[in-house]
């Protein structure tokens, strides 16, 4: 196993994956993009879009990972309906398949090493 091109590999995926947390946290603030994230809110409440100026719509926050992890199934069905539940679980599910996967063979390595070592 090349520990080099596995290193880059995480890298590579590491900061993709922060690139797009990123950018979803600045546009899911454009006022443009409100009725994207928000239709069925907006909706409901009537259109109030605000357009004016402002740097902190520019700005990262991840308050809303926190939000969007206390939030439970019943909830996202009376706000999102069925398809969201059904790719919220698609989700939950092949990043609980690829954890496993991924700490198998992470204990397989460990242990390939360390009988090689000790041989």
């Amino acid at each position: 196993m090349d520990v080099s091109a596995l290193l880059t590999s995480a890298g590579i995926n590491i900061s993709v994956t922060s690139l797009l947390l990123c950018l979803y946290s600045i546009l899911r603030k454009q006022s443009c993009n409100l009725s994207v994230y928000f239709g069925k809110r907006l909706a409901s409440v009537g259109n109030r879009l605000d357009d004016s100026f402002s740097l902190e719509r520019f700005a990262s926050s991840s308050s809303w990972i926190v939000k969007a992890w206390e939030t439970s199934e019943d909830e996202i069905l009376a706000i999102g309906g069925m398809d969201a539940v059904i790719i919220i679980r698609i989700i939950v599910f092949s990043f609980i398949g690829s954890s496993a996967i991924f700490w198998s063979t992470a204990f397989e390595s460990s242990a390939l090493l360390l009988s090689f070592a000790f041989s």
